[in-house]
């Protein structure tokens, strides 16, 4: 029996490679999950101020963080899912995959309750870590819908914040992921968004006061405004851009070191509705 040309397997042989280190890829980077969703309720106490603002407080190891306002509520609304995904290509690996995987989401502490701050307002306070060996393969999401916002500091890593009609000050530090800020109140107090590694959109009324000072390394920075503004706004490169607006102390800051920033000044911010589901999952 003659032997089939070797040509006609070159480049199958070639391929097989490839396939298999593609596969190989999926799995590591799919894995296998798990989740684990509630819903929670914080209502005010009677010692509160029920009509008083809230201040919000998160602080999560990884994840996605969305925080709007929402008048119509009378209580504090509290979304949160863990998420754990086993890497099956852990060379160190020595569990079952299935039970390690079944029981990652018991080393996740999650907390949510009220407090107060030193100047006696009310409070939210969010904060989850873990003590799960792989951390990187874990992540907690969190969704806080108030019925009023005064405040916002928020801390995450590898995930995406997203902030709709709350009142200045903002403190958002997030590491490998975007800030999303859109809010009708007029900006009148401090706002620091910084990112290590994604994009800044802040969505701000005309009437809002202050000066504007945007940095995106590696990416371009822009300020738009109505044509008709008598805004004083400079780009003196496409990494800068700065701003005064109305007459006020405040100060916005921007920084990015891989992403854009933009600030739009406009009469009617684009209003983020209430959120009605879970964030999306961390990006991989």
């Amino acid at each position: 029996m003659n032997n089939l040309p070797s040509k006609l397997f070159n480049p199958l042989l070639k391929t097989l490679p490839l396939l298999a280190l593609f596969v190989a890829a999926l799995i590591s980077t799919t894995g296998c999950g798990a989740s684990s969703t509630t819903t929670r309720t914080l209502a005010l106490p009677a010692n509160f101020d029920q009509t008083q603002p809230v201040f919000i407080d998160i602080n999560l190891f990884r994840g996605n963080v969305i925080v709007a306002e929402d008048p119509s509520l009378t209580n504090i609304q509290i979304k949160r899912s863990f998420h754990s995904r086993t890497n099956p290509w852990r060379v160190d690996q020595n569990l079952d995959i299935n039970d390690d995987l079944k029981h990652s989401i018991d080393f996740i502490d999650y907390q949510a309750y009220l407090t107060r701050t030193t100047s006696g307002q009310p409070a939210c306070v969010v904060t989850a870590s873990t003590a799960y060996p792989y951390p990187d393969e874990q992540w907690v999401n969190v969704d806080v819908i108030a019925p009023k916002i005064l405040g916002l500091n928020i801390q995450t890593t590898d995930g995406d914040i997203t902030a709709a009609n709350i009142t200045a000050p903002f403190n958002i530090s997030n590491n490998h992921g975007n800030i999303i800020v859109s809010t009708t109140h007029p900006i009148a107090d401090k706002i620091n968004l910084i990112t290590a590694d994604g994009h800044i959109d802040l969505r701000i009324s005309t009437r809002s006061t202050g000066s504007i000072n945007i940095t995106a390394v590696n990416g371009r920075a822009a300020i738009d405004a109505p044509t008709n503004t008598p805004f004083k706004i400079r780009h003196p490169d496409p990494q800068h851009a700065y701003a005064t607006l109305n007459p006020g102390p405040n100060a916005m800051i921007l920084q990015t070191t891989s992403g854009n920033a933009r600030v739009i000044i406009t009469e009617n911010p684009a209003k983020i509705s209430p959120v009605k589901k879970l964030s999306l999952p961390v990006r991989p």
